[in-house]
């Protein structure tokens, strides 16, 4: 949501157009429609804890070279890697929750981890803003979130296996 709220800012910021900060939306919005796909197909496949493990360090890398780029070429790699990375773990979150959880607490453990993720989405976009009035770039705020999507992936890989149940 952060930066959904701000990258439109960061790249009139930087000196492009508004138009041109929506082409870039567009951009990584196409690539996570079709991502979505492959991540829902490896996670089905493959464990999950790691597949998603690698579309968040795509992320993270993602989000370092927006903090980096200034000119439209680095910004469209930015959105590529990002379109990847945001499309394909998007139905791994959800599908993860399932195979650490019974089905009869999937309602419970979305309402609770939604209480969570909300925090985070409300606060996200003050604090980067926050940052931006401080250092008047949106540099540090976006290392800031590099570092939390790159603890992320740590995290994952701190996951036991999954328990294995009885199928009827």
């Amino acid at each position: 949501v952060t930066l959904g709220v701000h990258l439109p800012a960061h790249i009139t910021d930087i000196g492009y157009s508004t138009l041109q900060a929506g082409y870039i939306v567009m951009v990584y919005s196409t690539f996570a429609l079709f991502t979505q796909i492959i991540g829902g197909y490896l996670g089905d496949r493959l464990v999950k804890k790691y597949v998603l493990t690698i579309f968040l360090i795509i992320q993270s890398i993602a989000l370092f070279i927006l903090s980096l780029v200034r000119n439209i070429v680095g910004i469209i790699v930015f959105s590529i890697f990002y379109g990847i990375a945001f499309g394909g773990r998007n139905p791994l979150f959800t599908s993860i929750r399932g195979d650490y959880f019974d089905r009869s607490v999937f309602a419970t453990l979305f309402g609770l981890s939604g209480m969570v993720i909300n925090v985070g989405t409300t606060s996200g976009p003050i604090i980067a803003g926050l940052i931006y009035d401080v250092y008047g770039s949106y540099t540090t705020a976006l290392w800031g979130l590099t570092i939390i999507a790159f603890c992320g992936c740590l995290l994952l890989l701190t996951l036991p296996p999954v328990p294995k149940r009885i199928k009827f």
